[in-house]
């Protein structure tokens, strides 16, 4: 069975999109963290990221890929696909994979290793979501101040944190991104994820967050449509556990209405119909 690869930016909806998914029935994993993501899938495109020397705040890299890097790194996830580690996504990946159940998974990077997954999966289905710039980039910040905020504490710190400090183990201990504590460095990002996801037209379904809370229903019925699914058990359940009030939420801050102000006429707003929300 085709996967369902879910791409788009960091807090653009991806986690949302995906929530609706398992509540419609799809497989999501049994390794998920709090974003939704699959631990399991989402270590292997962090791998490919590292190897073109790219990171997911900073994915410029990842633009290079050449023909041959691509296939050496398919045929590496072929293999960890076929591996024991695949267990943390799926106990019989295999099983997975000739069944009629519909299975997938999330990760924003997605958006930038697409084409070595169509290279495993030439068939999938491919869905974008995407989000106005400033609510994602205040998203970002927001997640960033909380994540120093509690970095010192002994639940974030510890024995653990101390250990990897020493051994200079590669993982951000003390801030997520330092990049993204700047709005317009958040929205620069944001056209980097976006413009790349808007840029897949074979297979994928192109989704507004916006539209998605506004007018859930039909929202609904096209990613049913679009991945073949039956879509009468689901819609109330999930018209249930939206929730509207993060349409543009950015519209009552006037700080952040200044920094929209600064990007309202650039031309990947105008074309997603961003330049006119305040």
């Amino acid at each position: 069975m085709k996967p369902i690869i879910i791409i788009g930016m960091h807090r653009a909806g991806t986690s949302l999109l995906t929530r609706i998914l398992q509540q419609s029935g799809v497989f999501a994993g049994n390794d998920l963290d709090s974003n939704n993501e699959s631990q399991f899938f989402c270590k292997l495109n962090d791998w490919a990221f590292y190897q073109a020397g790219a990171t997911w705040d900073n994915p410029y890299n990842m633009q290079f890929l050449t023909s041959n890097f691509i296939d050496e790194i398919a045929e590496n996830f072929q293999k960890h696909l076929q591996n024991k580690s695949v267990k943390k996504y799926n106990n019989n990946f295999k099983k997975l994979r000739n069944s009629d159940e519909l299975w997938g998974w999330k990760d924003p990077r997605n958006t930038f290793t697409l084409n070595i997954w169509q290279k495993i999966f030439p068939d999938a289905k491919i869905i974008h979501i995407y989000r106005n710039p400033i609510d994602v980039a205040e998203s970002l910040r927001k997640r960033e101040q909380i994540f120093q905020k509690t970095k010192g504490t002994q639940t974030k710190t510890g024995i653990k944190k101390k250990i990897k400090e020493f051994k200079l183990i590669k993982n951000r201990l003390y801030s997520q991104s330092l990049r993204v504590n700047d709005i317009q460095e958040g929205v620069k990002l944001w056209a980097d994820y976006t413009a790349k996801a808007l840029s897949v037209s074979e297979n994928c379904l192109h989704l507004s967050y916006e539209n998605l809370l506004e007018n859930t229903e039909t929202e609904l019925l096209k990613i049913y449509e679009f991945i073949k699914i039956d879509s009468n058990n689901f819609i109330k359940t999930i018209l249930a556990g939206i929730n509207k009030s993060r349409k543009t939420a950015f519209v009552n801050n006037e700080k952040l209405i200044k920094e929209y102000r600064k990007i309202q006429n650039l031309e990947l707003i105008k074309k997603l119909n961003y330049d006119d929300l305040v």
